[in-house]
């Protein structure tokens, strides 16, 4: 998925009242960093502000089935969130 598809699909989302409108300043800040000025330095904290944990149950909060842990390294890691089909 492209970054624009990721973009629209998650304002598209927000939209229908699957993403709370709470979740747009995390993901502009987010944004900015990692796409705006990707490649530039990052130290802890930059990309995200909540634990592992605190995600999956965002991710839960959303409608997610099933989230797991796929990767994890440092300050870095994967999530992986399942929808069931509707």
């Amino acid at each position: 998925m492209t970054v624009l598809a990721a973009v629209l699909h998650k304002d598209a989302a927000t939209e229908r009242g699957l993403i709370p409108a709470s979740f747009q300043a995390m993901f502009d800040h987010w944004y900015d960093r990692n796409i705006r000025h990707f490649g530039e330095p990052k130290t802890s904290g930059d990309d995200c502000h909540e634990t592992i944990a605190i995600q999956q149950q965002y991710l839960r909060d959303a409608g997610f089935t099933h989230t797991e842990i796929a990767w994890s390294r440092g300050m870095w890691g994967l999530l992986i969130g399942r929808k069931l089909p509707q």
